[in-house]
């Protein structure tokens, strides 16, 4: 990559108002050169509106030699395929999360990126802020000695009927959509394979499921529950983490965004009375997403983090206890 990076949009999703064109604001070194979308008339319709300059379908933007990287927020059973199409095209890749619930597929993009010398990013954009990154370091250097218990908990009241994440043919449901932030903080705490998993769940008539709560085991006798809610009245997003010299409060953990906007939440990590960490530099974490992803393509970076494929794992494993009765636990 020379100069800016050039950035092509999968599709005109809402999520790419916060990931891509106000993260742009704080991130220079970006460009929206392309958007494209099935529906080509609302892909010509978005270009105007954010002043993207081209638009068309997904195969031309992968076609484009004027596109350096590609942004990828379809709905989650689309993210695997449309990811290893735009590494084989070679573009480096920005993918919402999950990438997928298959071990195998998410290999398949690490190695394919790593052959073709491109980065390849899910976006977990919590991890990104300094103030998160720097609690979860402090846990992972001893500041609570080990881990005894790690409880998580997101949920909020998805009220569209028509939404995508109701539906199990798009990979819907409260576990894939906000609980795999819960699974991914597991992984960012160094948190592998679990001996035992359990679940316990309700489903919409869409066939996923609207609630859903799952119960991790570990050899070194840690035990973490993760919940997740499409269905409940109110926010929640919050994480507890207690080890033999004492316990840390995560407050809004998933979502330390803006501080100047009075709808976003805040982060603070809390340990005992004190407020070691919280969000107080006016940069949300999409930001600092986007703009780590533009310095690994400029540091010549290659490949995925080393936890895309235990996200896959674990998301495989819990996903697969959902699918059998509701309070059982099993060795994975």
């Amino acid at each position: 990559m020379t100069g800016r990076l050039r950035l092509g949009l999968a599709t005109p999703a809402w999520i790419t108002e916060w990931a891509i064109h106000r993260a742009r604001r704080d991130v220079e070194d970006v460009e929206v050169r392309y958007v494209a979308s099935r529906d080509t008339a609302r892909a010509a319709a978005y270009a105007s509106t954010y002043g993207v300059p081209c638009w068309g379908t997904w195969s031309e933007l992968l076609a484009s030699s004027e596109i350096d990287a590609a942004y990828i927020a379809t709905p989650n059973a689309f993210h695997g395929r449309m990811a290893r199409e735009a590494l084989s095209a070679g573009k480096h890749v920005l993918c919402e999360k999950p990438l997928t619930l298959d071990p195998a597929v998410a290999r398949e993009i690490d190695d394919l990126a790593r052959r073709e010398g491109l980065v390849f990013q899910e976006a977990y954009h919590y991890r990104a802020h300094p103030a998160v990154d720097a609690a979860l370091r402090a846990v992972r250097a001893g500041c609570l000695g080990e881990l005894r218990e790690i409880t998580v908990r997101y949920g909020w009241q998805l009220e569209a009927p028509g939404d995508i994440r109701r539906f199990a043919h798009l990979d819907g449901g409260a576990l894939m959509d906000v609980g795999c932030y819960g699974l991914d903080l597991l992984t960012a705490l160094g948190r592998g394979r679990p001996t035992h998993v359990s679940a316990e769940y309700a489903r919409w008539a869409g066939g996923v499921d609207m609630e859903s709560t799952i119960g991790l085991r570990y050899a070194d006798g840690c035990w973490a529950t993760v919940g997740a809610s499409l269905a409940q009245a109110g926010f929640d997003c919050r994480a507890r983490l207690t080890g033999v010299k004492g316990s840390m409060d995560l407050d809004d953990v998933f979502l330390p965004v803006r501080p100047g906007d009075p709808d976003m939440p805040v982060f603070r990590a809390r340990f005992g009375d004190s407020v070691l960490r919280e969000t107080l530099d006016g940069r949300s974490s999409y930001s600092w997403q986007l703009e780590r992803f533009v310095r690994a393509i400029q540091a010549g970076e290659r490949g995925a983090d080393c936890a895309v494929v235990t996200r896959a794992e674990l998301l495989n494993w819990c996903a697969s206890r959902l699918q059998e009765s509701e309070d059982e636990s099993e060795p994975v």
